[in-house]
């Protein structure tokens, strides 16, 4: 399906959470938060009968209540329905009916049932994202909010059957799970309430998820004794309430932040410290994670937020430490391993350009689509002299950025110092070909020239 051919895009990383202020509209990333939700996505797809492997995950700025299926088995979630969700069924709930039209294959119909000229607008509008991700985040908010973002809204517009069908399906993973049906049938009356709203007032969610009374007293309907006193296990509560302080304490003002988590409750001073970080004041942000980190030993956030301060501060030696801490307590993160590898790489010794390497080698293992990890070890194989390797790197990432004339330009450059039987010769033969004809599909006025790595063969960095 071509749509996929996007979506790679949507994941070159950027780092974590910034200092800086968000505007609406920019693609954010975050270790903690996307590991929150996969913890609701993971049994989520087992239960469909979808690899959990396969999901991916992408936050927006926006304050709309609004999550989405997508397709390649994606979830855009924007972080208006993350912090304004009252608990963690309804996350759950919302979250289990979109996995429904993944798993009913809902997309997958509607993509093809589409006119050449809504396709070509709805990927106007996910390459918006894209182009936010990519480093120009103003780019990025000028079309994902321009005027394709109506492809994007239309696109998603599933009609009542579909919307029934992937209630149902929600409601039967949510049952075979053992977590509480009321998240989706009080998420939804929550929309159908809007219902009497102008059009301009309404959620995203209600415009692009027509409701009906029908739907949710159906949902209603499914909710016998026992399902009504039913809860999410414990830790979904926890971090529930860590996800929205993080998110609040990135997105809100500072002085907005301590105002509202002023207690001493661990949550109120999780929020404190990343509040006073964005305020720069980093010796209190450091004394407050500090004592987190003695009540919670094991929390890997912790350490990354600690490394991720000392390393904007300007102390990227100092960072080493809580980075290695965290990748060593959550390995299964390419954001904490590219961000490792990048304090690292502050260090020209020769041990700390190999374990960069390591990391990052380990980064792309687990996102091949991770443009920074690309980045990084293309600095770091220059600074072990291995040109060829050095050269390949900047060509995936060119790959990655559609720069195909780069591409090219790269692979010919690792070519010419590989040795013809060599991995890293026949992998720069496929960047070419993939990036040549990438090239004449753009000029021909194809879907954005965005290559899909479905169509290279597997070769250095492969997943």
């Amino acid at each position: 399906m071509k749509i996929r051919i996007l979506l790679c895009l949507i994941f070159i990383i950027v780092g974590p959470l910034a200092r800086g202020d968000f505007q609406r509209g920019t693609a954010i990333r975050d270790a903690e938060i996307e590991k929150i939700l996969r913890n609701y996505l993971d049994p989520l797809f087992k239960v469909a009968g979808l690899n959990p492997g396969e999901a991916r995950i992408v936050m927006v700025v926006e304050n709309a209540l609004n999550a989405a299926a997508l397709p390649d088995n994606t979830l855009l979630f924007y972080t208006g329905f993350l912090v304004e969700a009252e608990n963690p069924e309804e996350i759950a709930g919302v979250l289990a009916h979109e996995v429904g039209h993944i798993a009913g294959r809902h997309l997958v119909r509607m993509y093809g049932a589409m006119e050449k000229s809504q396709q070509m607008g709805m990927l106007g509008a996910l390459m918006g994202i894209a182009v936010g991700l990519l480093g120009a985040p103003d780019a990025g908010i000028a079309l994902a909010l321009g005027g394709s973002s109506q492809a994007l809204h239309s696109f998603l517009h599933y009609r009542r059957g579909e919307e029934e069908a992937a209630d149902m399906l929600g409601v039967q993973y949510l049952e075979r799970l053992k977590w509480p049906i009321r998240g989706l049938r009080t998420f939804l009356s929550k929309m159908l309430g809007q219902e009497l709203l102008s059009e301009s007032l309404q959620d995203p969610y209600l415009r692009t998820h027509p409701l009906t009374h029908e739907r949710v007293e159906r949902i209603r309907a499914k909710e016998d004794a026992g399902s009504k006193n039913q809860k999410m296990p414990p830790y979904f509560y926890e971090q529930h309430h860590r996800m929205v302080a993080k998110l609040k304490a990135f997105l809100w003002s500072p002085k907005k932040t301590l105002h509202a988590f002023k207690g001493d409750r661990l949550l109120d001073r999780y929020a404190q410290s990343i509040a006073y970080y964005r305020q720069a004041d980093f010796d209190k942000a450091l004394s407050l994670l500090r004592q987190l980190i003695v009540e919670e030993p094991d929390n890997p956030f912790f350490f990354e937020l600690q490394g991720q301060i000392l390393f904007e501060s300007g102390k990227g030696s100092q960072s080493v430490i809580p980075y290695r801490k965290a990748v060593d307590l959550y390995p299964g993160s390419a954001l904490l391993q590219a961000a490792l590898a990048q304090s690292l790489l502050q260090d020209n010794k020769k041990a700390s350009v190999e374990e960069a390497l390591d990391h990052l080698q380990k980064a792309i293992a687990l996102e091949e689509d991770n443009g920074m990890a690309w980045n990084y070890l293309a600095i770091a194989y220059g600074r072990q002299n291995q040109m060829a390797k050095m050269a390949l790197a900047l060509a995936e990432k060119g790959l990655l950025t559609n720069e195909w004339v780069y591409a090219m330009e790269q692979a010919e450059r690792a070519q010419h110092f590989a040795k013809k039987n060599d991995k890293e010769y026949r992998r720069a033969e496929d960047i070419k070909k993939e990036a040549t004809r990438q090239l004449a599909e753009s000029k021909k006025g194809g879907l954005f020239g965005i290559r899909s790595r479905d169509a290279i063969e597997s070769g250095a960095g492969s997943r």
